[in-house]
Parts: structure tokens; sequence; C-alpha cells
């Protein structure tokens, strides 16, 4: 197996061990005898504790022919405890499609707004007309999940419900808010107003999944977007993150069908005692489930207002996301430093660039930073970066993870993986600006043509 087969695998055995909330004794046991099996060592557990779900099941992707006997390998470690939760049967489930390319995880860091597991949404990127048809017509069959645990919601219908029983009408949401954010003005508690009477589902998932929150789909195609599980993303000396994962499956035939067949699936693997979520005897609204969610969402959750697509300009010495819209100046020292861990994430080996420098290692970078210390306007002599490069790589972080509005900041911020520093976002996202050039670069191409 590659290496980033083993690191990506490391992070699918962590979330399938945490799946139901118990760390089991057996689990630990098979964890360690399948790290033994893949040559699995601490520094491959120390980089998958930075990896997200989706990008996880994309690099197992790549191991080809290993995948089916990979899906067996989580078999062994879900049934280690001898129970198979619906937490953990839902991860296998939505692993095995995106394993078998019949459907995609995606993953978004959902702030403090949370989903609740084996929520099903159904979203479109514009109106689809029989889909829509459908649903409302047979609603009642797309709600039948919930003796299994699943809650189906529909845009018209749960926006609808929380104004069903208000009197006079339009008056129940703009109290809601003033209760739950007294702060709120007035003029925003009647912007959200405004913006509930218009939503629907494909705004819901241009405006509200990609643009707050940031979910980067694969398909555009009508999909049901299942609540998978919640992945905790660890890195030494900050903070943990949590990250929300969903499946988007694409529907196949109808609504109905593709809704039947998941939860068939899913059905098959659980033991055999249905969640029974029985319905309110009278119609109200109850802040809670998606309901809260949604309202959430609309309410509170920023907006990721520019997509992470980076600009490194060596002529102004600058970073910049958004055209322009976002720049964060640096110094030709950080913008070397900087240059550099880039060049080590997308070409050499990429690793990125090692924490500790010694030998014919530390003087090839030093000569490598020299180079680029120059090209970005820099002195020749005496430029050993060595010494002060955690405190640079702590600026860079500190300086570029201010730009919160910029999808993924995080991503395009220096990291330390496993003793090397490294940009984790892809090289697609990023392009060069230089004096030589009209346009900006892609930045292998960059590197391909300076010879740095």
């Amino acid at each position: 197996m590659t290496r980033n087969g083993k690191i990506a695998l490391t992070r699918i055995l962590s979330d399938l061990i945490l799946a139901d909330g118990i760390i089991d004794q057996r689990e630990i046991v098979r964890f360690e005898d399948l790290c033994a099996q893949y040559g699995i060592k601490p520094e491959h557990r120390s980089e998958a504790g930075l990896l997200t779900l989706d990008k996880a099941t994309e690099m197992l992707r790549q191991e080809g022919e290993e995948v089916e006997r990979l899906l067996a390998t989580l078999d062994t470690l879900m049934k280690a405890d001898g129970i198979c939760h619906p937490t953990e049967v839902m991860l296998r489930l939505a692993l095995m499609r995106s394993l078998r390319r019949q459907a995609h995880i995606v993953s978004a860091k959902t702030g403090d707004v949370a989903f609740d597991g084996q929520t099903i949404l159904y979203i479109e990127s514009e109106y689809h007309s029989r889909y829509n048809a459908e649903i409302k017509a047979q609603y009642r069959l797309c709600t039948e999940g919930r003796l299994w645990g699943f809650r189906f919601a529909y845009i018209p219908k749960t926006v609808a419900e929380i104004e069903r029983n208000a009197q006079p009408p339009g008056t129940f949401l703009p109290a809601l808010l003033r209760y739950i954010a007294p702060a709120l003005q007035m003029e925003r508690v009647a912007e959200i107003c405004r913006s509930f009477d218009t939503l629907d589902t494909a705004r819901f998932r241009g405006e509200i999944l990609r643009q707050k929150l940031g979910l980067n789909f694969r398909d555009d195609a009508p999909s049901l977007l299942i609540k998978i599980n919640d992945s905790l993303l660890t890195q030494t000396h900050a903070p943990v993150r949590s990250v929300a994962n969903f499946l988007q499956v694409p529907i196949q035939g109808s609504v109905v069908e593709t809704l039947d067949a998941f939860i068939e699936d899913f059905r098959c693997g659980v033991n055999p005692m249905p969640m029974v979520q029985a319905p309110s005897p009278e119609p109200h609204f109850s802040y809670c489930g998606f309901q809260r969610t949604l309202i959430e969402l609309m309410a509170f959750q920023p907006d990721l207002v520019v997509k992470g697509e980076m600009c490194i300009d060596l002529v102004r010495r600058t970073v910049a996301f958004g055209e322009g819209t976002y720049l964060c100046p640096l110094t030709p020292q950080q913008m070397a430093v900087f240059l550099l861990i880039a060049q080590t994430s997308y070409t050499e080996g990429r690793q990125g660039l090692r924490t500790a420098l010694s030998g014919d290692y530390k003087a090839r970078m030093v000569k490598a930073y020299e180079r680029i210390y120059h090209r970005v306007g820099g002195l020749t002599q005496g430029t050993d970066f060595t010494h002060n490069l955690k405190s640079t790589v702590s600026r860079l972080r500190k300086q570029l993870g201010a730009l919160k509005a910029v999808r993924g900041i995080e991503d395009f911020c220096p990291t330390n993986v496993g003793n090397f520093y490294r940009l984790q976002a892809s090289a697609d996202s990023i392009t060069v600006l230089s004096a030589e050039a009209e346009e900006p670069l892609p930045i292998t191409e960059y590197f391909n043509r300076s010879r740095l």
C-alpha cells in the first residue's frame, strides 16, 4: 500500500472506532493489528489526524484493486466489539458507496451549527419539476425511513412547518429569532424572514451548503445529502476541529426508489431493532432537529464569501484571494519561506519542508531559499533562514489564518504534519504571478519553468 493509502486508511479506521462514541478495548487491539498488517507507522497516524474524510476516501480510491480488500478490513474492525451500531453502519455504507464511485463523501466544518445524524436532504443545483412533484405527492413515503432513525427534510416543507400554526401568519419566525438572538437588529430579523420566504432547494444548496458551509459537491445532479458522522481533526499544539461528513447520493430512477435502496442497505447492516420516532399527535413546531439547523444556518452562520483559490504575487509580495479582495502582504523572508514550503509540498517528494534541518538536506534547502529570496527582491548573502524557521511559520499561520472569509483558509496555512511543514490545499487551487509572466501560472508549472 502507498504512503497516502496508509494515511487515508488510518483516518477511516479512526472514524470507525469513534462512530458509536465508545472506544472498546477489542477495537483498539484490532486497530493495532491492522496497523501492523498494513505497515502504518506513528507518522502516518499523525498526518491522518489532519485529513478530512472526503480527502481520505479520494486517496484510498487510488489504491485500485486494493479497495475491495480494504472494505473487508473495515468490516473486521466494525465487528470487533460484537455490535453493529447504526452510526458505524452509516459510515461503512458511505465508504462502500464512495470507494466504489457510486456516491461522494463531502466534508465541511459546520461551526456551532449541528446536523443531526441520519438527516436526509433533497438537494439540486436547479429546479427539477419531476422530482419536486414526486416529493410533494409522495411525501409520506419519503418519511417512512423514520422507523430506522432517518429524518427526511424537504426545504419547502420545512419552511412551511415553521409558520404553520402562527396567528396571524408570518409572526412566529420573527418572535423566535428575537428570542434566541435578542441582540439581532430588527432590520436583520426582517432580512432573515424575507430570505426564508424565498428559500427553495436550489438556493439552499448554493447559498447555504456551499457559501456558508463550504461543501464542495462533486456532482450537480439532483441528489440526496445524508449526514454520516462527525470527525475530529487533531494537530499538535492546535485546537481540535470538528468536521461534519455527508454522503451525496445522485437520484437514480426516482427519489423514493433512491431513498428505499439506501435505507434497505442500512437496514440489512444493523441489529434488528427499529428506532421508531412517533409523530406528534397535534401539529406544532418544535425548535429542534433540522428545523433548528436550518434557522441557525440562515440566521447565524457567516458566509464563506471567497472561494479558496490563492495567487502568490511575487512582484507585490502578497498572497491574494478572491481576485485581490483579500490580501496578505509578506516580508521577503516570509515570502521566501512560504514559497519554499509550497515548492517542497508540490514538487520534490511532496512531503513539505522538514521542521528540523541538518546536513546535506539543510545545505540544499538554504541554497533553494537564497534563490527564492533573491527572486522576491531580497539579498543573496547571509540569509540562513533556519534559525527563525519556527517563528516565521508561526507568523505566516497567524497572518493567513486571519482571512476567515476565505473558504478552507486552514489548508493554505503552513502546517506541521509528521515533522514537515506543508500546505494542505490542492495544487490546482494555487497560482504564482511573477515579473516574467503576464498571467499567473499554476504553481507546479511555475516551479517547473523557474527551476528554483
